[in-house]
């Protein structure tokens, strides 16, 4: 892998910029900021005076932080940086579990990738099939008793009875997290899809609409990012929704969603429906 996606990391001047998606106005790459000097930036979406320049995408048909070829920047590789932790002597059983089958698709991100104090583990796969196997991995751990959930309030919501794949789907956080009942230690998993961007759609026109849709077919793998599903509106018609967030990659069948989205219309005439800006509520169909 040689050129970014979601889980690299831009420095610039001792700030951090995190890459966002697969789609991109290329050569240029979206990035959004993470942390300003020791600060940590609470709205991710945020445009800040400083670090990396703020231009009009295309993507987006809003003016975002982009880095180009001729900016003055340094890439941080997921991979690569877990290659030099590995070589460096660094040990953790739930990566050498994921390396030993997924090997260099595996990658780790979050402070462990661009510094700072961590307590957590992200770790990052990329491509479909390699995502699709770790997630199969974690759920064969969480079988057997070797991971659980984490010991957060906003976790341990579900019934007693609910299984693990419900779990999965209903947790109100990131729903791949998880702990480690051996070390006690938690980690977050991020499973993206692509392994190279690729050049985004022309967006024509992004306007704020509310809506009430219910999943009716997954376009990609459940829990892999960017998440794209077919859903039906009430009036009965088709729409498209595309997730960068994780949170909303593992929606199950059935699953309504209400509140405000982003309608993109992008220029070859389709439309999609993107939640990631808006605010949305989900309520899972009992059945």
């Amino acid at each position: 892998m040689h050129l970014p996606v979601e889980g690299w990391a831009v420095r610039v001047n001792g700030h951090v910029y995190l890459v966002k998606g697969c789609e991109h106005p290329l050569p240029c790459i979206h990035v959004i900021p993470r942390r300003l000097g020791r600060t940590k930036v609470k709205d991710p979406w945020t445009i800040v005076g400083q670090g990396v320049p703020v231009r009009w995408s295309p993507c987006l048909n809003v003016k975002l932080h982009m880095v180009c070829p001729w900016d003055d920047y340094d890439l941080l590789d997921p991979i690569a940086r877990l290659e030099e932790l590995i070589s460096s002597g660094f040990r953790d059983p739930i990566i050498e579990q994921l390396y030993s089958v997924l090997g260099s698709s595996v990658g780790v991100t979050g402070s462990l990738l661009y510094g700072g104090e961590h307590r957590d583990i992200d770790i990052v796969v990329y491509g479909v099939r390699e995502s699709v196997e770790a997630l199969d991995l974690i759920l064969e751990m969480f079988k057997s008793g070797k991971l659980a959930p984490p010991p957060y309030k906003e976790y341990n919501i579900v019934k007693r009875e609910v299984g693990i794949k419900d779990w999965i789907y209903i947790s109100r956080r990131n729903p791949l997290v998880f702990r480690d009942l051996g070390s006690n230690r938690v980690y977050s998993i991020r499973l993206v899809g692509c392994k190279e961007p690729v050049r985004c759609p022309d967006i024509v026109a992004r306007s704020p609409v509310h809506a009430s849709i219910v999943i009716v077919r997954h376009l990609t793998p459940p829990c892999v990012t960017p998440g794209l599903y077919e859903c039906r509106a009430r009036d009965g018609g088709k729409l498209v929704m595309l997730t960068l967030r994780s949170s909303l990659s593992c929606l199950p069948l059935g699953a309504m969603i209400e509140g405000i989205f982003i309608l993109e219309q992008v220029k070859n005439g389709i439309a999609r429906l993107v939640p990631d800006g808006g605010y949305v509520r989900i309520r899972l169909l009992q059945g």
